[in-house]
């Protein structure tokens, strides 16, 4: 299943294109998975969590096939993009959370 993704416009960004965050708003009776796509900058290094559960984040670069890595993530927890890339590929795995109207945020952060 894939959770709904909004992308939240903000003004005067150095990148040009107006979103530093995207939220998944999470199941109550599955469990999520959602696909977030960054890109790595000087203002966009690492992604900041905001999170109601426990979630598991997976990583790997636009063009690569397998995952490279994966990673538990709590509440306000930061994931610092590796280097070697420029695109990269977050994937949001969380649990059934038994509430209506829950969501994950990530958003850059250095």
């Amino acid at each position: 299943l894939i959770g709904h993704s909004n992308n939240h416009s903000i003004q005067n960004t150095i990148d040009g294109f107006g979103r530093n965050i995207d939220t998944v708003v999470l199941l109550r009776d599955k469990n999520t998975l959602s696909v977030f796509q960054v890109t790595r900058t000087d203002t966009c290094k690492n992604i900041k969590f905001s999170t109601p559960v426990p979630i598991e984040v997976s990583w790997k670069g636009w063009n690569v096939k397998d995952w490279s890595a994966s990673k538990v993530i709590n509440n306000g927890d930061k994931l610092s993009l590796p280097t070697d890339k420029y695109w990269w590929l977050l994937k949001i795995k969380a649990p059934a959370t038994n509430q209506n109207g829950t969501q994950v945020d990530a958003e850059c952060a250095n």
